[in-house]
């Protein structure tokens, strides 16, 4: 499949997909996004995470407050953290350093 530019609305679903599922790429791919490849549906996520990651230390080097976006956010990542069947935010954004690095090395 050539490059696809991602929608808000599909980058949206796939947010809803893993605080739904976890990090079950196989589960979300073939529920919500037929049309792509496993792998294609992971990398989006962890870019999108990473994006996330990379603006908050922008904001917090520069003293920015959250936008409103940003505050949805991290108000449905508060509701995630409360069911114990999926990861947190801050779990999320450790496993994303821990494979940076690794990949980095």
């Amino acid at each position: 499949m050539p490059y696809h530019n991602w929608t808000k609305q599909e980058i949206n679903l796939l947010s809803s997909a893993v605080k739904k599922h976890g990090l079950k790429w196989a589960i979300i791919q073939k529920n919500y996004f037929p049309e792509f490849n496993v792998i294609s549906v992971k990398n989006k996520y962890y870019a999108y995470a990473h994006e996330i990651m990379v603006r908050r230390q922008e904001r917090a080097a520069s003293g920015q407050s959250a936008s409103q976006d940003e505050q949805l956010v991290q108000k449905s990542q508060n509701q995630v953290k409360n069911e114990s069947n999926t990861l947190s935010e801050e779990d999320l954004l450790q496993q994303i350093r821990t494979i940076l690095t690794q990949q980095l090395q």
